[in-house]
């Protein structure tokens, strides 16, 4: 277990520095120089609970895909993240 988490931590000066919390294969980051360490999407600055929010909105997943320049599948993997941490 201690050795899966470290695999998940990014470091700096021998500091944790990013962290992504679903693994390094999905581009979501715990990173607390950007938007004061919510989960964002890798590169995009866009939080997960945006995504989400905009989802229980009614707006559907391929017009966030597309309003966001992201493809399908990491939209997915948004909202199911984010449903991990909100439930």
């Amino acid at each position: 277990m201690v050795l899966e988490t470290l695999e998940q931590l990014d470091f700096e000066s021998e500091l944790a520095a990013r962290w992504y919390p679903v693994g390094k294969s999905i581009p979501i980051v715990v990173d607390p120089k950007i938007t004061s360490g919510l989960p964002t999407i890798v590169g995009r600055g866009v939080t997960v609970e945006v995504i989400h929010q905009r989802f229980k909105a009614g707006q559907r997943l391929e017009y966030l895909a597309q309003d966001f320049v992201l493809e399908p599948v990491l939209v997915e993997e948004a909202l199911r993240y984010a449903g991990k941490v909100t439930a």
